[in-house]
């Protein structure tokens, strides 16, 4: 289960930590000042110690959390199955589907070794509800990694929904492997697997 997505998040959540979470500022309102203000916080912390697993889940639960709308990721990535799910389990599994990325990100981010992220155009999306801050990530001794983040505003901050990772999006990524479970193992069943994943159990 998850192959795809696994490939895809082993070689860049690190990155995708460092560059799309946001601390609201007043001097920094819109997508991309948000992006590279709290990318520099990231990097000093981790640039002073702050490795060690304990301190890098605090540093996710702090930065991480309060900007990512999991519920909108959730419904995206499960598309029309996500009224399979009865409001309990829906909200269990928006509750797995957090947990599985912030311990994929926090163990990644362990691994950090002075990767630096440059900056291109901000592009508006659609109505222009959808803002899409697009990074290179220059890695040492490797090819650079383009990576877009989506945000869209929500209650005067933005809030990200999807990251696209050399034009592959994290959500469309684990749609597939998820529908592929629903159709397996029905909604209730998926949000066992990512239970037992989480805890450790898979």
């Amino acid at each position: 289960m998850m192959t795809t997505t696994r490939s895809v998040l082993g070689s860049v959540a690190m990155v995708f930590l460092m560059t799309v979470t946001a601390v609201p500022r007043a001097d920094a309102r819109d997508p991309q000042s948000i992006v590279r203000s709290t990318t520099d916080d990231v990097l000093q912390a981790l640039r002073a110690g702050g490795t060690d697993k304990q301190q890098v889940y605090s540093l996710v639960e702090q930065k991480v959390l309060p900007h990512f709308d999991f519920r909108k990721m959730s419904q995206w990535v499960l598309g029309k199955n996500w009224r399979q799910g009865s409001p309990e389990e829906q909200e269990r599994f928006v509750g797995e589907f957090q947990k599985l990325l912030v311990r994929t990100y926090s163990t990644a981010l362990m691994e950090y070794s002075g990767e630096t992220v440059t900056y291109l155009p901000t592009q508006a999306g659609g109505d222009g509800k959808i803002a899409v801050v697009r990074t290179q990530v220059v890695r040492n001794g490797g090819p650079t990694i383009p990576i877009d983040y989506r945000l869209y505003p929500a209650g005067g901050d933005w809030k990200v929904f999807d990251v696209a990772v050399d034009g592959v999006s994290l959500v469309a990524s684990y749609r597939t492997s998820f529908n592929e479970e629903i159709g397996a193992r029905g909604f209730s069943g998926l949000v066992d697997e990512l239970a037992a994943r989480n805890a450790g159990k898979r």
